[in-house]
């Protein structure tokens, strides 16, 4: 498990400057027609950990869980991520994976 959390650190060591190197507008371009843009990504994977986080500590305290899943598209429509502030979405995707 100590591998899982040096990775995932060295993950955001990693991203957070190629992240940081990419504008406002330009994280807001879908990357094909029909795709999310990056700001769309980066909301996708901050739902994906707030889903994960939960499994997890639900799944330390009892012996058998049944998940659901989510809908991704409409998680990403319905919070507006395409509209929001980049470097507030790096930060909060940075805080959620620390």
């Amino acid at each position: 498990m100590l591998n899982v959390a040096e990775d995932l650190r060295e993950t955001l060591r990693t991203a957070l400057p190629l992240l940081d190197g990419i504008t406002d507008a330009e994280a807001s371009v879908p990357r094909a027609p029909g795709k999310w843009s990056r700001k769309e990504i980066l909301g996708h994977l901050i739902d994906s950990a707030c889903n994960n986080q939960q499994k997890f500590v639900r799944t330390m305290a009892q012996a058998h869980l049944d998940f659901v899943g989510y809908q991704q598209n409409h998680w990403v429509a319905s919070q507006h991520y395409n509209t929001a502030d980049w470097s507030a979405l790096i930060s909060f995707w940075q805080a959620y994976n620390i």
